[in-house]
């Protein structure tokens, strides 16, 4: 009997230290150097990473896939060879694992359902769920994902280093849905939890800088003041204690944040940030009105550190300096144009952009000025001396025939001029017009682009007092009247207003200033020819057709008639593709006003009529393109239709608005749209 309790005995020690065995041989010979490689694979993986807290995952390449494959191949040969060894569910769970970081989502997910099927400990399940929720974000399962971590997150037992993984996934995640509430809220779970210098480090910092942009300063220099605390790299370190620094100085703690910016300046470590330190250093400055100062510190920087982005900023905030604190706009003009040239932020570029277009419009309309003032000057001097040469005037001597002779060579001189040439059909008072006009585009650019109300209402008086016959007249009177109410001035305003209301009557800027006044509007009689117009319903081709025909017989003055040959013209040619009628019709509007047809019809017609002269048998067809031609005529027809037919569906639009050019309420509302009103 004892021999049979001995014979048990020892076939049960057997299969045990069996058992034991092959658990020793599985872990040593492959699960150990498996998890090994695993590690410093996802070290590697990590280190790698240039934002911490981006959500998708990268492809593996180089030697971070192939120790990935070696993961996966050790852990299939314990599932093959040790089927029933205590090993084969880590095994299981670490393909998973290095599945996952191989992007293989799908199968990844598999293996940890596999392994939550196993025989395992309950925090070794609530680890594979939460690989499992890990997977499914990246899967797109986002609510079923999010679902999984708020059931782990739930359990009192979880561990502080797993909360701190959730936490960590979650930071990514909302920061991908740019979901900015949960992710803050996620973002300070994770400071209280983990306890990874590195990522604490960034989460602190990456918290910081949401709460600068929502302006809440207290917070963000109470949190990066223990940021020391966790080890941060020094380029961490020294961003932080930057956004202190702008922290201090957007609190109007610009003292204090001077003094930490010299301080910093002083401290060895941050020898390769020099640039940015002086930077802020300047801006600081300028902010504490020390505009000499920061203006010497910019020009310092632009000098030290070319072709950086600090001597881009730096020129940017000369640029403003010259415009809004030394108002000299032509250096301005200069030093923007220079900042265009370098590294800006976006957002600065946009602004630079504007700037550049503002500041051309300005030396564009003062160059303007200029040169018809010159051509004034050289046109009356060119008078002057036709009247020596006039055997009609005066001045006219007989026998200074050498005077004759100079006169009549400096006539030659000045009408070759390229400005007599530029205005040879300008009159005087068309001349003194467009200066005026030019004067008033000037204020518009001081009051709405520069914000300098003084020079507005200075170039706005001189179009009031020198250039009362320009179309711009009642307009800049309009806006002296707002200037004046900006300054206090109503009496001065009312005057004004009550000059345009009488001597502007039924228009719409005399009932602009009826409005202002408080008085009854002007009832502006509408045309009839451009209600019809207005009102042509987008119904079929030749119904519209037969609607502008009508509009050209019944008003035949009007400019709606022009108006309507021309969308005729082109109704015949873009949505009825013939040509020879649109030209007809494009020919009889220019017959019928010139100055009505906006110019790009007139070219159209002008290459058409070239093509009509060279042919008398296919006249208008082969002019537009109906009939085949040699490829060599053709070419400039095709290059130019393909230009013409371009954004087809608003052609007509764009010739009415070009045709309104004389028309009052279409003037209105393009000074509108200059915000003018």
């Amino acid at each position: 009997m004892r021999n049979n309790y001995f014979y048990i005995f020892f076939i049960s020690l057997f299969f045990v230290s069996c058992t034991y065995w092959q658990d020793f041989n599985a872990y040593f010979n492959l699960y150990y150097n498996a998890s090994e490689i695993y590690e410093k694979t996802e070290k590697d993986i990590f280190n790698q990473q240039k934002d911490v807290f981006d959500f998708i995952e990268p492809n593996p390449s180089g030697s971070v896939n192939s120790n990935l494959v070696k993961v996966i191949e050790k852990c299939s040969k314990i599932l093959q060879n040790y089927p029933s060894s205590n090993i084969t569910p880590k095994a299981i769970l670490l393909t998973g694992k290095a599945l996952y970081y191989q992007t293989s989502f799908v199968r990844a997910k598999r293996k940890f359902n596999e392994y939550l099927y196993q025989k395992i400990e309950r925090d070794d399940s609530l680890y594979a769920v939460y690989w499992l929720a890990r997977t499914d974000l990246r899967l797109g399962n986002y609510i079923e994902g999010i679902e999984k971590y708020n059931l782990l997150l739930e359990n009192k037992e979880l561990s502080n280093r797993l909360k701190a993984e959730i936490f960590y996934d979650l930071i990514k995640y909302y920061k991908y849905r740019n979901e900015k509430s949960n992710l803050v809220i996620s973002l300070n779970q994770f400071i209280e939890v983990s306890d990874n210098d590195k990522l604490l480090s960034n989460a602190i910092f990456y918290l910081c800088k949401i709460y600068y942009d929502d302006q809440e300063y207290d917070k963000v220099i109470n949190l990066l003041s223990r940021i020391d605390n966790y080890n941060p790299t020094v380029e961490l370190a020294f961003h932080s204690k930057i956004l202190i620094i702008k922290a201090l100085y957007n609190t109007n703690r610009q003292l204090q944040a001077l003094e930490q910016l010299i301080k910093l300046r002083k401290n060895v470590l941050y020898t390769q940030y020099y640039s940015e330190i002086d930077i802020e250093i300047a801006n600081t400055k300028l902010a504490l009105k020390d505009y000499k100062a920061a203006f010497s510190q910019y020009k310092a920087i632009d000098t030290l550190y070319k072709n950086t982005p600090s001597a881009g900023l730096a020129n940017f905030q000369i640029a403003k300096l010259y415009e809004g604190t030394f108002l000299n706009l032509d250096s301005a003009f200069i030093y923007f144009e220079k900042s265009s040239k370098m590294i800006l932020p976006k957002e600065l570029l946009d602004t630079v952009s504007y700037k550049l277009g503002m500041y051309t419009k300005y030396s564009t309309y003062r160059k303007n000025i200029k040169e018809l003032y010159n051509i004034l000057a050289i046109k009356d001097t060119i008078s002057q001396l036709e009247r020596i040469c006039d055997t009609t005037s005066q001045q006219y001597n007989k026998s200074d025939t050498a005077s004759h002779k100079l006169a009549k060579s400096k006539i030659q001189s000045l009408s070759n001029n390229l400005l007599v040439i530029k205005y040879k059909n300008a009159n005087e008072d068309s001349l003194y017009n467009l200066i005026g006009e030019n004067y008033f585009e000037l204020s518009q650019i001081f009051e709405n682009d520069l914000k300098i109300l003084d020079s507005a209402v200075y170039y706005r008086n001189i179009v009031k007092d020198r250039f009362k016959s320009s179309r711009v007249y009642p307009i800049n009177l309009y806006m002296l009247g707002l200037n004046a109410e900006k300054q206090n001035k109503k009496d001065e305003a009312d005057s004004l207003y009550l000059f345009i209301y009488r001597n502007y009557p039924k228009t719409q800027i005399a009932n602009a200033a009826a409005k202002k006044l408080g008085i009854n509007e002007y009832i502006i009689d509408k045309d009839s020819a451009a209600y019809y117009y207005e009102n042509v319903l987008n119904d079929d081709s030749y119904k519209k057709i037969e609607a502008y025909k009508k509009i050209v017989k019944n008003y035949p003055k009007s400019i709606y008639a022009v108006k309507s040959l021309i969308s005729v013209g082109w109704i015949y040619e873009n949505e009825l593709n013939k040509k020879d009628s649109a030209y007809v019709y494009y020919k009889s509007a220019i017959m019928k006003n010139e100055n009505l047809v906006p110019q790009r019809v007139k070219n159209k017609v002008d290459m058409y009529d070239k093509f009509l002269s060279k042919s008398t048998t296919d006249t208008v067809a082969l002019a537009l393109g109906n009939v085949k031609v040699p490829k060599t005529q053709i070419t400039q027809v095709e290059s130019n239709e393909k230009t013409e037919t371009k954004n087809e569906t608003d052609e007509i639009t764009k010739m009415q608005f070009e045709m309104n050019k004389f028309d009052i309420r279409t003037t209105l509302e393009r000074r509108k749209k200059r915000t003018i009103w």
